[in-house]
């Protein structure tokens, strides 16, 4: 049974909610952008899905901006059960330099962590200070992408995958629906949730694909994978 009355347009409303907008905006029912309050308000949240649909979609600007902040991240247990979490330029550089030459989301995260540390006066990384001269005069090439980047996606189906587990919690609605058109299902509801907020994927066939395979191992970058707690 669920937190709240069960209710398929109220679950609907709900996703949009998790976007920080407001579900009732008129905006939505318009052709065209989204207006100003609605576009800026899925930014003001703590932890918006907003960036992860951003970053799922050509020609990745956004996901290169993530992976140079996570590419040096890592964990410092300060207590018993309390960890913090860090970052490392140097760090950063050297994994994202190791995958540079073949990866192409490497090489745009490698400059843009570049551009960050001029931006901001932070101290180069020797290395990426070499290989920013060879990368801006053009005698490192990026690496040629074949089609879509999938690891771009991950993000954005994980995201996915919590709003559909929220609403079915919440709610107490299916997670899928013997319908073809999704009947008032949890992954329907979220697929009508994102067509309103002019998202993609917001059909439900895919919306229950990415639902099906939550559990599919995905396969992340090397230089953005989880290392060992110091």
């Amino acid at each position: 049974m669920g937190r709240f009355k069960k209710c398929f347009r109220c679950a609907v409303d709900f996703v949009i909610n998790r976007f920080g907008v407001d579900p009732n905006c008129d905006c939505r029912t318009m052709p065209g952008p989204l207006c100003i309050r609605c576009e800026c308000g899925g930014l003001e949240q703590d932890c918006p899905p907003l960036p992860a649909f951003q970053a799922a979609e050509p020609p990745y600007s956004e996901l290169a901006s993530l992976y140079a902040g996570y590419a040096g991240s890592y964990t410092v247990q300060k207590a018993e059960g309390i960890f913090m979490f860090c970052s490392n330029t140097e760090k950063a550089a050297l994994r994202l330099l190791a995958s540079a030459r073949t990866d192409p989301l490497a090489y745009d995260a490698a400059v843009y962590l570049l551009a960050d540390c001029v931006r901001f006066n932070f101290d180069v990384p020797k290395p990426l200070r070499e290989w920013g001269f060879f990368a801006l005069t053009g005698q490192i090439k990026r690496p040629k992408q074949g089609g879509k980047y999938p690891p771009a996606l991950i993000w954005r189906d994980q995201a996915i995958v919590s709003m559909i587990n929220d609403v079915v919690q919440y709610f107490g609605l299916k997670a899928t629906s013997a319908a073809v058109d999704g009947g008032e299902s949890a992954c329907k509801a979220v697929a009508e949730g994102l067509r309103l907020m002019r998202l993609q994927p917001d059909s439900y066939p895919t919306i229950k694909r990415i639902w099906q395979s939550r559990k599919k191992q995905k396969i992340v970058p090397i230089f953005i994978r989880p290392e060992q707690s110091l």
